[in-house]
């Protein structure tokens, strides 16, 4: 992909919404970032991605700030926009509070699950074991992060949601980035079924233990690899 070139819409821009077109534009930028097209650290100049989308600037500059907000884009005072490229501090910042956050929801929902929520975490799961039989990877990273959130939705933990919500698509992120680590998807499986099933169960102190270091090998991991890319980079 070229430098600062956005995924384009399977629909020309004139097609748009336009009342949402904010937004779309954003979703378009923030699946770029969560693929990959659009690598850490690119510089994203309003005027080349008005250009390339054959929107107003004002539109590149409102989808940005979303994407600022959600900590997926950083502004450089006198440089720019740039990708966030997020090092060591910053993975152990997010899979430590994601744990955190998931632990309590999961206590909670094991607390209070319902029939109906019993469905639809099962059904989840059994979606998840689809993909893996599969061997659709991509299908799994979709349903991986589909699963937590159904768990704290489950919750009902009103204001945990809503923090958990503003770290969603800096989770989305690292679950892309630490899939490097899970060449065998029965493994990446079998973190989330013990999990579930204490949940399904109502084992509530065993689904906040399973949840508290759920992200924390592959936390520690990733922060390991960007340690070493970093010390990489200084010695070249």
């Amino acid at each position: 992909m070229d430098r600062n070139e956005i995924p384009r819409s399977s629909s020309p821009a004139a097609e748009l919404d336009r009342r949402n077109l904010d937004e779309d534009v954003a979703g378009a930028l923030r699946q770029g970032i969560l693929t990959g097209d659009l690598k850490p650290g690119e510089r994203l100049t309003e005027l080349d991605l008005a250009a390339r989308w054959r929107v107003s600037q004002g539109t590149i500059r409102a989808a940005l700030r979303t994407l600022q907000f959600e900590g997926l884009v950083e502004v450089r005072p006198r440089r720019g926009t740039f990708v966030t490229k997020l090092d060591e501090a910053d993975v152990i910042e997010i899979y430590s509070l994601r744990d955190t956050l998931e632990s309590l929801a999961s206590r909670h929902a094991a607390e209070r699950i319902t029939d109906k929520d019993r469905r639809t975490l099962e059904r989840v799961l059994r979606a998840m074991r689809s993909a893996v039989e599969a061997g659709n990877r991509k299908r799994m990273l979709e349903l991986d992060f589909e699963f937590h959130r159904t768990i704290v939705e489950i919750s009902g933990h009103k204001r945990l949601m809503e923090m958990w919500s503003r770290l969603a698509v800096q989770t989305r992120l690292f679950l892309t980035m630490t899939d490097q680590f899970h060449h065998d998807l029965d493994g990446l499986l079998s973190i989330h079924e013990p999990l579930a099933e204490a949940i399904l169960a109502g084992k509530a102190e065993k689904a906040f233990r399973l949840a508290s270091h759920h992200s924390q090998r592959d936390g520690t991991r990733l922060a390991a690899a960007l340690a070493n890319a970093e010390d990489k980079g200084q010695q070249a």
